[in-house]
């Protein structure tokens, strides 16, 4: 599906029947909306790679270890399931428990906080290294 996710880390950070309910935009199906979700993956990871363009790291990324991996795709996950549910056109449905709509800016918040740490270098996954080249602005004296 996408380069870094799938629908399956989807339901393992979100679980199946809130990936299933915030993929239909009308609620009328009981099955994933898979172009929602693809769009949903798209988004997520795009946005990271985005954020962490031209920095230290070669994107696409390249995973030197599992823990990179699986950090990245948590991130990714979060985001890919919070543009899920606040990308629908209709309001959720009573039989989704309120605690898992307040769990969205959180889990965001916490994902944004990742990429922070990632990109100012106090956290530095393992993760290959692009180019020397620093397009940080320097001062030459």
């Amino acid at each position: 599906m996408g380069a870094y996710i799938s629908t399956s880390d989807l339901n393992a950070e979100w679980g199946e029947g809130n990936v299933i309910l915030w993929s239909n935009l009308d609620n009328t199906d009981t099955s994933v909306d898979a172009a929602r979700v693809t769009a949903a993956i798209a988004y997520a990871e795009g946005y990271v790679e985005t954020r962490l363009r031209n920095l230290r790291y070669l994107v696409p990324f390249v995973f030197n270890s599992a823990g990179a991996r699986a950090l990245f795709t948590r991130i990714m996950a979060v985001i890919a399931g919070e543009w899920l549910a606040s990308h629908r056109a209709v309001v959720i449905n009573e039989d989704l428990e309120a605690t898992d709509l307040n769990q969205l800016p959180a889990r965001r918040k916490w994902a944004e906080n990742q990429i922070d740490m990632v990109s100012s270098s106090q956290m530095q996954p393992d993760l290959a290294l692009g180019s020397d080249d620093v397009l940080a602005p320097f001062v030459v004296t």
